[in-house]
């Protein structure tokens, strides 16, 4: 019984995205951790089927190094690079540029919170080849803003500073090519920024990076238990704590039970989800519910909802061959007779789902 009133166990992070001509980097950052994410469209780019050296594009997830106690990963991005070698063949340098819509690192326009500039073209950057541990590096620093207490946004509230190391393994007929590493990002407070109550916080990433299209055929199993994090695009009725362009992590994992191409997704969301393939590795599915409640001392029965997962995909894979998945969600609850006499609202909660395997580290 999922209770509108309270979602138990949420845990906010606000959304941070990039600033028109900036790079994916450059953060709007909050007055606590702050982190990035895109849409689940689907896509039919598909880059050569076993790439022997990181080039073309790739999607590439990353999550908390370690997952917020029991509410799973309350940081989780995915963005859109396309990788161009600087040599003709062979390992070297990589020029890494925006993949995704209009140049940004997304897939689509994402609404962003109040206050925060939209995703524009991402300003490219070098991911440096390092011959002796064979791995990929960058690190660089740039201004960012902070959203301060009370909404206001400090345009220079960050010195942000992110690092990052992926090792490349080749794609053969067994398996995809995959980058796997991780990422190190320290936003210290400026003096303005700290004036305003900005905090110098930290956080740490593990990364993992697949060609786009890699999983169109023959998808790996979803079968297995996720943490489950939501960027919102909308809510209703309107919630301080809960606004658009914000992240929410949940206590509970999500499930997904059977084998093949057809699953039962069990999760807080509500009813448990019969999902089947759609055509090029996507899967969807729908559920209804009558026993949600707007009050705390209601049994159930005060709401009809219905709740959709579309362009649900594979996007990469952990290093121990997990997959990670995303997805976008929408759940609608209008109120019954019996919600209309105590006063429910209709209530919607529309955004784009991430899903890290509980084992992920």
């Amino acid at each position: 019984m999922r209770k509108i009133l309270n979602l138990g166990g949420v845990v906010l992070i606000a959304a941070a995205f990039s600033a028109c001509g900036g790079s994916e980097d450059a953060k709007v950052a909050d007055n606590s951790k702050s982190t990035a994410s895109t849409t689940a469209k689907p896509t039919t780019t598909t880059e050569p089927k076993h790439p022997q050296r990181p080039e073309g594009d790739w999607a590439v997830m990353r999550w908390e190094a370690e997952h917020g106690g029991e509410g799973g990963y309350a940081s989780v991005t995915q963005v859109l690079y396309r990788l161009t070698p600087t040599c003709k063949s062979g390992p070297c340098d990589l020029e890494v540029t925006g993949a995704g819509l209009d140049g940004s690192a997304y897939l689509t326009e994402m609404p962003s919170r109040d206050g925060a500039p939209d995703p524009g073209p991402m300003t490219g950057f070098t991911m440096s080849w390092n011959a002796t541990d064979e791995t990929y590096s960058y690190s660089n620093t740039e201004p960012s803003q902070c959203f301060a207490e009370g909404g206001a946004v400090v345009e220079h509230g960050y010195d942000l500073k992110t690092t990052g190391v992926l090792k490349f393994t080749a794609g053969s007929d067994s398996s995809a090519a995959a980058m796997h590493g991780t990422r190190e990002m320290v936003a210290t407070a400026t003096p303005e920024g700290a004036a305003a109550g900005c905090e110098t916080f930290s956080e740490k990433f593990v990364m993992a990076a697949s060609p786009l299209g890699a999983f169109v055929e023959n998808p790996p199993s979803l079968a297995g238990e996720y943490w489950a994090s939501m960027w919102i695009a909308e809510i209703a009725p309107p919630d301080a704590d809960r606004p658009k362009g914000v992240i929410l992590t949940f206590n509970d994992p999500v499930t997904f039970i059977g084998e093949d191409s057809s699953y039962i997704l069990g999760s807080w969301f509500g009813a448990p989800a019969a999902l089947a393939p759609s055509g090029d590795g996507i899967w969807s599915g729908s559920a209804t519910s009558n026993t949600d409640t707007c009050t705390e001392s209601s049994i159930g029965g005060e709401y009809d909802s219905s709740q959709k997962w579309e362009n649900l995909q594979i996007v990469t894979l952990t290093a121990s061959g997990k997959p990670v998945i995303s997805a976008n969600y929408s759940w609608v609850a209008e109120p019954s007779p019996a919600g209309v006499a105590k006063g429910c609202e209709r209530a919607v909660e529309r955004g784009l789902a991430f899903l890290v395997p509980k084992e992920a580290a």
